[in-house]
This record gives structure tokens, sequence and C-alpha cells, in this order.
């Protein structure tokens, strides 16, 4: 046996399920840099080692390393503290300024950081507020460590792990020993369990059932519901624990511990939850009951000059929309494609305006805002950025909300505690498409309540009377199959009929690399064809499709750099989509992008007008998106279209998804697939029912 002594500079490989990894790696003594294989699911780029194990001659690949242990160690090289430092654990801190950090202070970095981080102004580029931060991040992710280790085996990344420490406090492995259920929200019940039961904690002991009960209400939240049934609660719970004894005792506890709200006579809420689907029924209620700022000039003055803007003439029910948006305090303006919904918007703007009203506009993705921003000519602001951090009062005399089926419970909670009473909200949005990721069915509630004044928009307009999307739309939603067999070369629909799932994809990579591209002669195929797919996992889900279009659309180039990130590899021009919040860059869940250079551990992506610098160890809020899922589309509109639906999608196979897919081409959508899928979800109208009480609520109930 051998002793390597290193630091990762890479990570090539990394098999999550089983921890196996193949990482390249600076070794002392070795003037190149080294290859090596082994179980070492907690090291990072930066991480320094001590590796035990044996040099072995691989065929392909040449001599290889393989480890049978590891240690990890702190950096004692300027060389290694620099990888350390710049492998993306310490927030801020990029791989340029790790460098010139190991520069300035040498084999001592780590110590300046930690016990006289004021000399860290020493250096160019860093203030005392700079200064602090590092220290906090560099204590942060020494903790995040700790957890890593002792968690060891359980797949646990690092910001994973920097989650558990921030919810867990400084001493986070003592927490967690003392109530492994903690890591219920971070690692789900099973993995929790696990590690409890090999702790010595018993089948019946307090804290696991507490865990459970926890667990399945979380199960039931991410199923769309605000609240669960008491009784079903404590069934799914018994089953997970196979003890019952004590559910109604752990319930009452947790209400006491204000963990839950108990509602009478059998619902269950999260706290945070119930005090969303409150206050936001009463922040209706207080909007609608305040007055608003006094229009500056009479209405249908206003309309006139609004059509003499527009060159146009509404009919009677535009008329009638705009009038009810713009005179009521709270209002709903809903219906599907081609009814004129972008029109009646910048009716209501131009009646505003010339009223002497300040208008806000409001989205709740990236994407939503742009297609807002782009219909309206005017600018139009996801509702995070809007908010701000922390968030603050709005200011303005209305607010337009676009493409509301997609905001949720929390969302929408959020976004009415910063709108002032006397401010008018008009909600725009198709009702009949996927309902928002989360708990909550926001604008559904308020819709079916009959508190809120609502247009329902049912007339197509002559624009898209010829658009077989538009038709086919609707013909799905009132449960018709749509028109399949389109032999018009000018169509903007179409159909390819395959079986087999393996055949699906295949099609799908040649329509997105060459036959869409040549026909339609786009210009950039990266940008302008967005493959939607009901599921992530199969042939023809996001993760099988997106390795298919990566080589189809973007393939590796001699010379040019990618960077891996466990089983992923990202290449410059690769289309990318951010996977969470992050308020720090100012980029949210949804935004899409392409990768615009890649530098040592470090990628940069342009989304839109801004460019965003992620380093190694933030790569996993990022995901290719070729190929993305229906509900993650929501609020977006792509040029071209294609969607598989294949009978791999079983469960996801309801007339919402398939219209909610539909809707977003503007140009032109390829459906691929079986005939029998089509018409199972046609007649699937059967939209799971959420548990909410928020319709009541509004009606006082």
């Amino acid at each position: 046996m051998e002793q390597l002594s290193c630091t990762v500079s890479r990570i090539t490989y990394c098999d999550k399920n089983s921890g196996n990894m193949i990482i390249r790696v600076i070794a002392k003594d070795y003037a190149d840099a080294v290859t090596v294989l082994g179980n070492m699911s907690t090291v990072n780029v930066g991480s320094a080692l001590i590796v035990t194990g044996e040099w072995k001659e691989d065929e392909k690949y040449g001599r290889q390393f393989e480890a049978s242990e590891f240690k990890e160690v702190l950096p004692t090289t300027p060389r290694s503290i620099a990888l350390y430092l710049g492998g993306g654990m310490i927030k801020g801190l990029s791989v340029s300024l790790a460098n010139r950090l190991a520069e300035a202070f040498g084999k001592d970095t780590l110590a300046v950081i930690e016990n006289a981080p004021e000399r860290l102004t020493e250096v160019s580029g860093i203030g005392q507020k700079r200064a602090d931060l590092i220290q906090k991040g560099y204590t942060e992710s020494k903790a995040a460590k700790d957890i890593m280790l002792f968690l060891q085996g359980r797949d646990i990344s690092f910001r994973l792990a920097l989650k558990i420490y921030k919810e867990c406090g400084q001493n986070s492995v003592e927490a967690i020993m003392g109530d492994p259920y903690v890591l219920v929200g971070f690692l789900g019940f099973k993995m929790a369990d696990e590690i409890a039961l090999k702790l010595g904690f018993a089948k019946d002991s307090p804290c696991r059932v507490r865990g459970g009960l926890l667990h399945e209400l979380k199960q039931s939240e991410k199923k769309g519901n605000c609240y669960a049934k008491q009784g079903i609660l404590i069934g799914k719970a018994a089953s997970l624990l196979e003890v019952r004894t004590s559910l109604p005792e752990a319930i009452a506890q947790l209400a006491g511990e204000r963990k839950i709200f108990i509602e009478l006579p059998d619902r269950i809420y999260s706290i945070g939850l119930y005090l969303s689907e409150v206050n936001v029924a009463e922040k209706i209620k207080e909007i609608m009951a305040s007055p608003r700022k006094a229009a500056g000039a009479d209405f249908s003055e206003c309309i006139s000059k609004a059509e003499k803007s527009a060159g146009l003439t509404y009919d009677d029910e535009q008329r009638d929309a705009i009038e009810l948006a713009t005179q009521s305090k709270v209002s709903i303006i809903t219906g599907g494609p081609g009814v004129g919904k972008t029109t009646i918007i910048k009716g209501v703007i131009s009646v505003f305006e010339q009223q002497g009203l300040s208008v806000l506009l409001a989205a709740p993705t990236g994407r939503a805002a742009q297609c807002l921003s782009d219909a309206t000519g005017r600018e139009a602001k996801t509702i995070h950025r809007h908010l701000g951090i922390p968030p603050k009062r709005l200011s303005g005399d209305a607010l337009i909300v676009d493409e509301c089926s997609m905001i949720n419970i929390e969302l929408m909670h959020s976004l009415l505690a910063c709108v002032p009473e006397r401010m008018i909200v008009v909600f725009v949005g198709d009702v009949d498409q996927l309902p928002p990721i989360g708990p909550g069915n926001v604008l559904k509630d308020f819709i079916d309540s009959g508190v809120i004044p609502v247009v329902r928009l049912n007339k197509i307009y002559r624009q898209a009377e010829k658009s077989l999307i538009i038709q086919n739309a609707f013909k799905i939603k009132r449960g018709l199959l749509p028109y399949l067999n389109t032999s018009d070369d000018s169509a903007d629909f179409f159909f390819k009929e395959l079986d087999k799932p393996a055949e699906v994809a295949r099609y799908i990579g040649d329509l997105c690399r060459e036959n869409l591209p040549n026909y339609y002669h786009i210009a950039d195929r990266v940008r302008d064809i967005q493959v939607l797919t009901p599921m992530k996992s199969g042939e023809t889900g996001t993760k099988q499709l997106n390795a298919l279009l990566q080589e189809a659309l973007n393939s590796k180039k001699a010379n040019s750099p990618v960077l891996q990130h466990y089983d992923t590899e990202f290449r410059i021009g690769d289309k990318v989509m951010q996977t969470a919040n992050n308020y720090d860059k100012d980029v949210f869940n949804g935004d899409i992008g392409i990768v615009s250079s890649i530098k040592e551990n470090e990628l940069a992506v342009k989304f839109n007008k801004t460019t965003v610098r992620y380093d190694y160890g933030e790569l996993e809020e990022l995901a290719l998106a070729y190929a993305i899922t229906i509900h993650k589309s929501q609020g977006s509109e792509y040029p071209f279209v294609v969607m598989p639906l294949t009978h791999q999608h079983t469960l996801m196979l309801k007339r919402n998804l398939l219209y909610t897919g539909l809707t977003r081409a503007k140009k032109c959508f390829v459906l691929v697939g079986a005939k029998a899928a089509i018409k199972d979800a046609v007649n699937d109208n059967e939209a799971m029912v959420r548990n909410t009480m928020l319709a009541q609520r509004l009606k006082g109930i």
C-alpha cells in the first residue's frame, strides 16, 4: 500500500448512489496531475487528502491510483490552500481571489482567515465587509465538512451540509446525535431513520414519531396540499412508523411547539402554510375594502385614446374586461391562448397611465416577466425582484401580475404582504393550466370564492383562428382529441407517431439537430427550440434527453474547455437552467441562460442581459436545459416546442399537462409519441383536488 498527499483539482465523475468517484489531484512529489479512483463521496474540489491505495494500469486511461481509504486534512502549501479556498465552498471567494490570498499569506493563509481576518484587507480588493464574509464562510465550510464526515456514505453534498449547519447551529453533529430526525427535511425520513436506528433510537421514541408525522405532512404539501386531514395523516404515519398508540399525543406536542397548527375539526397545517393562507385571504379583503387613488381622467375618454393609440377598436368583451380591471380594486382576467389577454393588459395599462396612475408589472419567473415586457413594451420584473431582500413595500398605484396560475400560496403571501392597501391589483392567468409547483391553487381558489370580480375570455380572435396550436388547445380544453393528421406545410402543429420511447428520443434528437432548423431556417437551435417532457426519468425524461441533445446541438469541441460536475459535463454554449432561488446572484428558479465561458473551476452564464459567475461548489444550482419538464416551462413561451408523450409517462398523462405544454409554443409545436397516450391524457381531467381553505376564507366561511 502507498499513500498520496494531494489536493483535489477536479471531480471527473461521481456516482451519487454509491459514492464512487474519479478525481484529478495535485499530488506531492508528482509533476503532473494524478487520477484517483475510490469511494470518496465527501470530497470537493480543493479538499486536501491523504489517500491510501495502490497504482493500477488501465488499458484505456493509463496509470491510476485506486484508493482503499482516505483522510481529509487541512492544506499546507500555498498552491493547495488556493485550491481549497477557491473550490466553491466559501461564498464569495473566487478562484482568482483565493490565489491572491495564498500568494499574500502563504502557508499561514488559513490561520489568518480564522484568527486575524482584519489582515485580509491587506489584499487588494478586500474590504472589511468582504473579510468578515470570508471568515464566516470559512467557519461554515469547516462545520459543513464535519457534518459530511459524520454522515459519510449518505450522499451529502457540501451545499446540503451547509444548509443543515445553518438549521442546526454551531453544534450540528451533537444536535443530530440528540435527534437525528432533524434531518428529515434534508435527507427524507428513510435515511434519517437509518441513522437514528444505528444510534440506538427505539421505534416508538418520541422524536421518531414526531419526525414521521412531519415527514408525512411534508409529503402531503409536495402534492400541492396546504393541509392534511388528521385521520389520513395519522394513518400514513402509522404505516410508515409501524406504531400507532403515541401518534395523537405527538400531534398535540407538535402543536404546542408551534410546528403545526390544528384547525378544527380535522385540518393539520404546518404553521407557515396556515399563516400564509389566512394572511392572503385577509390581505385581499383589506385591499378590496380600501380606497384607491382618484382617477385623473374619465374612463370613456381614456378607452377611446387607448383604441386610437393601439390602432384598433375594442369589442364589447374586451371593453368590459378593461373597464372591470380599471374600476375594481382587485380583479382577475383569465382565458386561454389567442383570446387577447395581452391586448387587454395593454389597454389596462393605457387607461391607468392616462388616469395618472403608476403601474408595476410582475410575473412569477424571469421568462414570464420577459414575455410580459416584450408584449407590453414596459419593464416587467419577477415577483422576487420587485420584493427584494429584505422584502420591501411596493411603491406604485396599480400592480398587474401575469401567469398567476403558477403562484403558490407562499409566494402569493410574500407578494401581498408588500402590497399597500390603496394599490389596485389585477391578476392575469390561464386557470386551465397546470396548478403551481408548491402548496395551494391560488388562482383557482380566487375565482372559486366568487368574491373577486372575474373576466373570462373565450373569444378567439381572427389572427389566432388559423393556428392549429390555438385550435388544438381549445379542443383539448373541451376534452376532445386534437387534430393530428396535419399535412399542410404552413401548419404550426405536427404529430409524429412512434410507440417505443427509444425511437421517440432518437427522433427528437434528429428533429432538433437538423429537421426543424433546416425547414424553418432556425439560426439558433439551442435558444429557439425547447423540448418539454412530462417527467425527469426514463428514456424520454429530462436527464436522458439532455444528454442526447447536448451531443446533438453542442458536441464537444477539441481544445474547448469543459467543467465536469458529478455526472454533468458543462460546455461553452450549453443551455442551462437555474434550479434554486439565489438572491445574492439575483437569479431565480427557472431562469434559463447560456454558458458563456469556463475557466478553471468557474463558469459564467449569460441570462438575458446579465452574466452570472458560478464557483464549482455552486454548480448544483445549474442543470442542462435542452429538455425541461412541462411544469418548469410554465410562464414561458418558446418559438419551437417539441414534446414527447408516451406511456412511459402514464402517471403524468393529464389534460392540463398536455394543454400547458402545447400552449408554450409560439411558432411551431411538434408532438412525438403514441396516439393512445394522447387519448389517455385528453380523457383524464381528474385534476387532483388540493386541500386548501383559501376560497372559504375569502367567503368568510
